[in-house]
């Protein structure tokens, strides 16, 4: 089976079963417990040990699924395509990304903030039993719009141009990321490598998600032109060289403002702000953000199928 019809079913699965409880454990979370399991192996506080820390997990990784697919080839081809799709809905995010969001958006509208700062700690890395309403529809916007990059268009982007290998490569440095890519006193130094890394690997993704925003917005009439111009102003008002592409794109497009005074480890820092407060931000914001995410994420299935196709003619 081609490269396009394995793509276009594992999105498809993904679409319909998300991250479903599953009778083993999910590919991600074993990468997640491989890292946690032997980070106190490699742990010293310097850069060296952070580089052979994440060169050591993409080897596991990589032989893992390279010996995942020798078994598959070995059984009938249908159950070949089948599993292999499977293994590469694992790495796309779009389902699991509205379900966890959508319970912070739930708990909003029954008028239950705790609950909802309940579910958001679950998502962020921010402080949230002190936000309140704004601040938390805010970071699930954030949220959105970071993780469009690094949940949908980067692993796509990955496959198409070196397989399942290579997708599954970056969902370890992406993980691994969001595990020891912190600038606090413990991973300053072990997770340096990690970190560069992650901001190297999503370089080229977080541009096309932002400009692919900024199409989405044009084609369901919201404000495009605003969406283009706070993406230029605003793209670098993370700390992230990339979040800011995709976050200044949703605000503009949005009429929002995001970014700002933000809790960590019982601290408030002041960030900088993300596009023009032309309106409050509301629950509706949410529900276009979900728009936007859909319809950005099908634009970026196409253009890579299309991709597939040509270079294989």
């Amino acid at each position: 089976m081609s490269n396009e019809i394995l793509l276009l079913a594992s999105f498809i699965l993904d679409l319909i079963f998300g991250d479903p409880p599953l009778l083993f454990p999910h590919p991600i979370a074993l990468i997640g417990k491989l890292i946690e399991k032997t980070e106190s192996i490699f742990y010293e506080d310097n850069k060296l040990n952070g580089i052979i820390f994440v060169i050591f997990n993409v080897i596991v990784v990589y032989v893992s699924i390279e010996v995942l697919l020798k078994i598959f080839f070995l059984l009938n081809v249908y159950i070949n395509f089948l599993l292999s799709s499977i293994l590469l809905s694992f790495t796309i995010s779009l389902k699991s990304l509205h379900f966890e969001t959508l319970k912070v958006y739930n708990a909003l509208k029954n008028n239950n903030l705790n609950l909802a700062r309940q579910e958001l700690s679950l998502l962020v890395s921010r402080d949230t039993n002190e936000l309140e309403e704004k601040d938390i529809i805010r970071s699930v916007i954030e949220t959105i719009s970071e993780n469009f990059t690094d949940g949908i268009v980067a692993p796509i982007f990955y496959f198409a141009i070196g397989g399942l290998k290579l997708a599954f490569i970056y969902k370890v440095i992406n993980t691994l990321d969001s595990m020891i890519g912190y600038k606090n006193e413990r991973y300053i130094n072990f997770g340096y490598f990690t970190a560069k890394l992650d901001d190297i690997l999503n370089f080229i993704p977080a541009r096309i998600a932002g400009f692919l925003t900024v199409i989405s917005a044009f084609l369901l009439r919201y404000d495009f032109k605003n969406s283009f111009r706070i993406m230029l102003r605003d793209k670098n008002n993370t700390d992230s060289p990339n979040s800011g592409w995709t976050e200044s794109a949703y605000a503009g497009a949005l009429k929002v403002q995001l970014g700002g005074p933000t809790p960590y480890f019982g601290v408030w820092y002041d960030k900088p702000f993300i596009g023009d407060e032309f309106e409050n931000l509301s629950l509706k914001h949410i529900k276009k953000s979900y728009y936007l995410l859909y319809l950005s994420s099908i634009l970026f299935l196409i253009l890579t199928l299309t991709f597939l196709t040509v270079i294989k003619s």
